[in-house]
């Protein structure tokens, strides 16, 4: 995160003492405290903030005048902890992948085993079981496609709104 505000120029003190005295500030003499017109003077401070793997170019500079070596180190740091994470996600998606196609292969033979038995209750003159047997799995695998599709369209949408209100501002890659 960059902090893009400035440091003001070092003011006259004589304005500092005219802008206490407006703002009706009591001069150490008339609240009695031990306030020396010293400290009166205005205290200026100054903060930057940075995000990421890596300092600014200015301070990593300064990091190599302090610890020569110290800026490839900080750089390479940056670099493996990119690698590593770009690994971690990898890993993640591939498992996630792996687990979804062992989950549609598992359905797949546990509805053909219902659909068996279904067909082998029906020729076996148990209509009724029979029946129920083979619409029950095609009544579930009917309604995830359609909740699977339901769920993928809503996405779709919610990125075509995004890209859009993203154009409007200027901010698309198009």
């Amino acid at each position: 995160m960059k902090d893009d505000r400035q440091i003001a120029p070092a003011r006259d003190p004589d304005q500092n003492q005219k802008e206490l005295e407006q703002d009706r500030v009591p001069k150490p003499e008339e609240s009695g405290s031990e306030v020396t017109e010293r400290s009166r003077q205005l205290l200026l401070q100054a903060e930057s903030y940075f995000s990421g793997p890596l300092p600014p170019p200015s301070l990593l500079a300064l990091y190599e005048d302090v610890a020569p070596g110290s800026a490839d180190r900080i750089i390479r740091m940056a670099e493996e902890q990119g690698t590593h994470r770009r690994h971690l996600e990898k890993t993640e998606f591939e498992s996630g992948v792996a687990a979804q196609t062992r989950g549609q292969y598992l359905a797949f033979i546990v509805a053909m085993v219902v659909s068996v038995g279904g067909i082998y209750l029906l020729a076996t003159d148990h209509s009724v079981g029979g029946l129920v047997a083979l619409l029950t799995p095609l009544a579930g695998l009917t309604g995830l496609f359609l909740v699977n599709r339901s769920r993928k369209k809503e996405r779709r949408d919610r990125f075509e709104a995004d890209r859009e209100h993203l154009a409007e501002q200027g901010l698309s890659e198009d």
